[in-house]
């Protein structure tokens, strides 16, 4: 009995040993497989971020620019219409002064 142990032992140890090291491999594998599926998500995902954050600073300066050319025309009519609004005013300082010598 001991001898059909031995040669049990002997036969069954290998192919543990075969089975433990492709199973090893394998797993090895597929982590090499995973971390290479994420490491080209990633890569993508960064891709877009950056894309979209390009996107972004275009939109930003278009506003900016749209913003300084209103404002641009905004001062431009504020400048235009100056001597109007100082000729109103100086006819209430003159009418106030008016009012307060009677």
């Amino acid at each position: 009995m001991d001898e059909w142990g031995i040669t049990i032992a002997h036969t069954v140890t290998p192919l543990l040993g075969i089975a433990a090291l492709w199973w090893k491999i394998t797993i090895s594998v597929a982590t090499k497989e995973d971390v290479n599926s994420f490491a080209d998500n990633l890569q993508i995902q960064f891709k877009y971020m950056f894309d979209i954050t390009i996107d972004l600073t275009r939109e930003i300066r278009d506003g900016v620019r749209q913003m300084r050319s209103e404002i641009q025309e905004l001062a431009g009519k504020i400048d235009a219409n100056y001597p109007t609004f100082h000729g109103k005013i100086d006819n209430v300082a003159n009418e106030l002064r008016a009012d307060t010598r009677r």
